[in-house]
């Protein structure tokens, strides 16, 4: 969840300073090539924030096994959602 809300925020941030302050610096600094360093650079950062996501995932996984696991309670398996 985290990696899918941090994506889409990158990419709305990204899209809007591309839009509003850097489409008509790139296109006159790069011309043509302006689209495919936008897209790597798009790719990087996303990347980066799934990585980052992920990170952020398996440390809340960890969290609440441990905590399950030091309040004594028992841990919830498929058998018992049956």
């Amino acid at each position: 969840m985290a990696a899918a809300s941090g994506w889409l925020v990158l990419s709305w941030g990204l899209g809007f300073y591309f839009h509003h302050f850097g489409g008509m610096k790139l296109n006159a600094v790069y011309g043509i090539l302006a689209t495919p360093i936008a897209i790597v650079i798009w790719l990087y950062w996303s990347a980066a924030m799934i990585l980052i996501g992920a990170e952020i995932n398996i440390n809340l996984q960890t969290y609440r096994k441990t905590r399950v696991r030091d309040s004594g309670a028992k841990t919830p398996t498929l058998k018992d959602a049956a």
